[in-house]
């Protein structure tokens, strides 16, 4: 811009070419004249040069005012505001621990340039303010002149286990912007950029994810107030997609075999993501209990990338066997050997082993020879020696619904209803409680529904255990189907899935009709729930050209808060159906039961999340064991007969330990931390991607370090264009002065 400044040759150039010519002619009467011009001809040449000058002057000052001048002393020159106020938001997510092929961390990189952003700031008239932005942003020193305080804290700084929440970050950052009272507030954002960061969370509005990824409007709504309020934000680039390693995270290890019994074969399923551009190779190792040395370990050699492979080829699943041979806490973990971020190589499972599951089944047929109970050939399924020694996985009580009342429900992992069409209000409420605390119910249809007024439209069975979709069955039962044992055409059972834990045993054609060909005359037919799920339906009819078969609901499973409820519509003796007669009987109800008790997911959480967990009322406090430095002492509150500990938002990774105290002796608990895969994802929000969605007007993308530098210069610089213009309308308004006299007394003299 200081170019411009050769404008101020223009009056000179116009001084010069106005200069009169004379012809010298002779004239007696001019004589008089002459002596008089050569009296004022050197002041007006003066006059005339002094505006010229002005002139000039006033041009050159223009000329360097839009050329941006700075002063680093400020001084009588010096920008008309105190000074100027900076926002230093850092990202401190786990992804930022990434190393690049130097063994340098993103986080140094971004903590280093934030550093000597702050150096160039001027205490005396500067004002800052540090934000970190993992998830849960906040305010790590609010808005003042300790610059060196601000140092220090950046300096104590280092990534933790969280994830990002850069929209969490700029909206603190709008709220400092309009605090700070006018100015100029310039916000510099230091991370890694992840796209992931600048997307719509669609998990947590309950929506489904697109596969084209939707920024998230909030973001723009806050730079929008940052810029309205007279703030700019400015986005640190640390590198792009080529420059950084690749990365494979652990991002799913979850238990897929049966319930977690003493000695009973069970296996985990371990799912890894490669989620850099091309193929990863490497060694994923499994470990039981003791993380010191692995149990089993298997190559992976060809984990595609984004460049490389499908989306699914991406992800690769792996299976491994475990048998445990005492009850108790335990844990498993799997482990990516080695990558650039190391954090999200391992993740944990933590979850409790049985000594056998502990079944309680009610009767509610009121039998009164033993093999006639509803619960008779369910219990020797289950349990072939009732507690005799056997080594079943099953330990099975068997009582009558009125006895139900006598029962404390904690003390069973799994209940089952059999024939039951009424029970006290209050112990339905307090099942349902059990149940959404994380319990399993297993209920058999029977005869019992079938007297006057339990089911259809108001029927009090209905009423009681549906509550019109807010009971504890996913289902209304409706009218009673079918015959008698005699009926010519009996229903016969069909799996909808064998995706199903409970029909996946059923795959298998040789065992299949064990079930499917045994006949059943009598069940509920009934109308599930939105939110269940048919695993296996009656069927009648279509063998014949021209006929349809119809199906109704027999095995019907939903989730209830954390428990979950299976239901089957018809009975679990011979009341209604051979099913007791197959040996086919005793793996369908194993297998049921083996499902329901499997719910162990309760004691496994992500970083950020609560937990809440119960214990027996007689626990008071629970101590966290802790890895360094002394246990620390958590108070439970009791209520409905057990005690509840919060661990309110987990920030860090890992194992906890849980030493229960009290007057009953509790074993020590487990709880599993694991970091968000959705961090593990490191792909950037290119610069051409955030312009298209956001707008440059809003925001500055710094790449190069000089660049940083000099943008963040001239936050503790004093801007001098104000005083370049001010002395702009001096010299213009002195010239003006100085014409406007000078002509009147030239215009005197003219007349004199």
């Amino acid at each position: 811009m200081l170019w411009w400044g050769t404008a101020a040759a223009v009056p000179v150039i116009i001084h010069l070419l106005s200069r009169r010519r004379f012809k010298r002619v002779p004239w007696a009467a001019m004589d008089f004249l002459q002596r008089a011009f050569k009296k004022t001809r050197k002041r007006l040449r003066i006059e005339n040069i002094l505006l010229m000058l002005l002139r000039a002057a006033a041009l050159v000052f223009i000329a360097v005012a839009l050329a941006d001048p700075r002063s680093a002393s400020g001084g009588l020159f010096a920008d008309a505001d105190e000074g100027r106020s900076v926002i230093v938001l850092l990202d401190i997510s786990f992804s930022m621990d990434l190393h690049d092929g130097r063994d340098v961390a993103y986080f140094q990189r971004a903590r280093r340039r934030a550093l000597e952003l702050v150096d160039r700031l001027d205490p005396e008239r500067d004002q800052a303010a540090l934000v970190t932005y993992g998830r849960g942003a906040r305010i790590v020193l609010p808005m003042s002149r300790e610059i060196g305080q601000l140092r220090e804290r950046l300096q104590d700084l280092e990534p933790g286990d969280v994830g990002t929440d850069l929209i969490g970050g700029i909206k603190i950052a709008a709220g400092l912007v309009a605090d700070a009272g006018g100015g100029r507030t310039d916000v510099w954002v230091f991370g890694d950029l992840q796209r992931e960061a600048f997307l719509a969370d669609k998990a947590a509005e309950g929506e489904e994810t697109s596969p084209i990824p939707v920024p998230d409007a909030a973001f723009e709504k806050y730079l929008r107030a940052i810029r309205d309020a007279g703030g700019r934000v400015h986005l640190v680039e640390l590198g792009d997609d080529e420059s950084r390693p690749a990365n494979v995270g652990v991002i799913e290890l979850r238990h897929r075999g049966k319930a977690l019994v003493k000695d009973l074969p069970t296996r985990f399923e371990v799912r890894l993501r490669n989620f850099g551009a091309t193929t990863a190779a490497g060694e994923l190792q499994f470990f039981i209990d003791n993380e010191e040395a692995f149990a089993q370990r298997e190559r992976v050699p060809d984990l595609a990338g984004r460049d490389t492979g499908s989306d699914a080829d991406c992800e690769r699943s792996l299976i491994f066997d475990a048998v445990f041979d005492r009850p108790g806490w335990h844990h498993v973990a799997a482990r990516w050997v080695d990558d650039g971020l190391k954090t999200d190589n391992v993740r944990r499972f933590a979850f409790e082993v049985r000594d056998r599951i502990r079944v309680l089944l009610v009767d509610g047929s009121g039998a009164r020879e033993i093999e006639d109970s509803a619960t008779f050939f369910l219990a020797r399924a289950l349990d072939p020696s009732l507690g005799s020694g056997s080594q079943s996985a099953f330990q099975v009580k068997e009582i009558g619904s009125i006895d139900l009342r006598n029962e404390r429900l904690d003390d069973w992992d799994l209940i089952a209803l059999c024939d039951v069409a009424s029970l006290e209000a209050a112990r339905v409420e307090s099942l349902q409680r059990w149940v959404e605390n994380g319990g399993a119910l297993l209920y058999f249809a029977g005869a019992s529904l079938e007297a006057a007024g339990r089911i259809g439209a108001g029927g009090t069975s209905n009423l009681l255990f549906h509550a019109d979709g807010r009971g504890i069955l996913p289902l209304e039962f409706e009218r009673a189907e079918g015959g008698d044992e005699f009926i010519a055409r009996p229903y016969q059972l069909q799996f909808e899935t064998f995706d199903h834990p409970v029909s996946a045993y059923f795959e298998d054609p040789k065992i299949r009709p064990g079930i499917t060909r045994m006949p059943t005359w009598r069940f509920i037919a009934s109308r599930p729930d939105a939110d269940a799920r048919v695993i296996a339906s009656f069927r009648m009819g279509g063998e014949e050209p021209g006929t349809s078969a119809r199906t109704w609901p027999a095995i019907v499973e939903a989730d209830r808060g954390a428990g979950r409820v299976l239901v089957v519509t018809t009975s679990a003796n011979r009341v209604w159906n051979l099913y007791c007669a197959s040996p086919a009987f005793v793996p369908l109800t194993r297998e049921m039961g083996y499902h329901l008790a499997a719910r162990v997911e309760r004691d496994n959480v992500l970083v950020g999340e609560s937990l809440g967990l119960r214990f027996p009322a007689t626990v008071a406090s629970v101590r966290r064991i802790v890895d360094q430095g002394p246990p620390i002492s958590l108070k439970t509150t009791v209520e409905e007969g057990h005690a509840t500990l919060t661990l309110p938002r987990l920030d860090h990774a890992g194992l906890l330990r849980l030493e229960p105290e009290g007057e009953d002796q509790v074993p020590v608990r487990l709880v599993a931390v694991n970091v968000d895969p959705r961090e593990s994802d490191l792909q950037r929000a290119e610069r051409g991607w955030l312009l298209a969605n956001f707008g440059s007007e809003l925001f500055d993308l710094v790449a190069a370090q000089d660049e940083l530098l000099a943008a963040g210069g001239r936050a503790a610089e004093s801007s001098l264009w104000r005083a370049f213009l001010w002395l702009v309308i001096v010299v213009l308004a002195a010239e003006s002065v100085m014409a406007l006299i000078f002509g009147k007394r030239d215009r005197r003299e003219v007349a004199a």
